[in-house]
């Protein structure tokens, strides 16, 4: 094999590594890097709603419809990731006591909500971690509600 031979080998050689390490460290920033993290904590003080009930399910829909309007359609226009977290959240705040009883939710640093570092040690903490994927889903749904 001639010199030019050699050195065109070696060039097409470093150029698959980089294209290799390229490729690994994108699948890594996309599904195992954690960019940020949003938590929601569900405190132990309990508000009786004084609404009679037999299953969690029937208070998930009265609080569900004690919401107004615009808080409904700002939910059903969340992406996925955040709506089961937030399914999560309300599974974890509202009991059903023989009456419909709820926990106070708070943080998530959106929207105009108070960030929190960490809950009471008491807490429930529900954690939405954003990787790649969920940062690329976050994008798309703030550039559709015109948010950026």
């Amino acid at each position: 094999m001639n010199k030019r031979g050699k050195t065109l080998k070696v060039l097409g050689i470093a150029l698959l590594i980089i294209i290799f390490l390229v490729i690994i460290t994108a699948v890594y920033f996309y599904f195992f890097h954690v960019f940020y993290t949003y938590r929601l904590c569900v405190s132990n003080q309990v508000e009786d709603l004084e609404i009679p009930c037999t299953t969690k399910q029937e208070c998930i829909n009265a609080f569900l419809e004690r919401m107004n309007q615009e808080q409904k359609t700002q939910i059903e226009s969340l992406p996925e990731l955040a709506k089961v977290k937030l399914e999560e959240a309300y599974d974890s705040a509202i009991l059903c006591q023989q009456t419909c009883k709820e926990k106070e939710i708070y943080g998530g640093g959106m929207g105009g909500i108070k960030e929190v570092s960490a809950c009471q040690p008491d807490e429930t903490e529900i954690k939405l971690e954003i990787r790649g994927k969920e940062g690329l889903q976050l994008y798309g749904y703030l550039r559709e509600n015109n948010l950026i």
